[in-house]
């Protein structure tokens, strides 16, 4: 159809905005695209569960966090990280779950709604999955050397609600 683009030329837009650092430091680039987007990115790495995604995206109203899986070599966090900040640059909205009372249960000090979208993490449409893996494949192919590996810790800012999410995962 004319006028209309394809995920591809979307994609490409999208990252011919961000300010991608040469060489790649995956930190610098979550700071840059924080910025554009008014809202800090927290990277937080964790142990996830052999079932659970290897990334997770939570919007809180503070901040953002991109929790992934640290017991994985660098290049693979690396991997998670750019599919899923594609996800916050491409502002995608995860389905909600429905069940307040269980997102209570789970993080109390969230509010539900963020607990919510949080747990319908794995809810993004087929489409929404692809874009956020372009974009993250975009951002690789435009970066022609890479940082050092950085020494992954959890944000001060983060380490209430990791504690939390570790706890009912069962990996506390």
């Amino acid at each position: 159809m004319a006028g209309r683009s394809t995920l591809r030329q979307r994609c490409e837009r999208l990252v011919a905005t961000l300010d991608i650092p040469t060489p790649l430091d995956i930190e610098l680039l979550c700071q840059r695209v924080g910025q554009q987007l008014d809202r800090r990115i927290l990277l937080c790495p964790m142990a996830m569960p052999t079932d659970a995604p290897c990334g997770v995206w939570i919007a809180t109203d503070e901040h953002d966090m991109i929790l992934f899986e640290r017991l994985t070599s660098p290049l693979h966090q690396r991997l998670i990280i750019l599919h899923e900040l594609g996800h916050l640059v491409a502002q995608h909205v995860p389905t909600t779950v429905d069940d307040r009372d269980a997102a209570r249960l789970l993080v109390p000090d969230l509010d539900p709604d963020v607990v919510a979208r949080m747990l319908g993490r794995t809810h993004f449409s087929a489409e929404e999955e692809r874009t956020a893996e372009l974009i993250a494949s975009l951002i690789l192919r435009r970066a022609t050397q890479w940082a050092p590996t950085p020494q992954w810790t959890i944000p001060a800012e983060a380490a209430g609600v990791i504690m939390r999410i570790r706890h009912v995962l069962g990996n506390g």
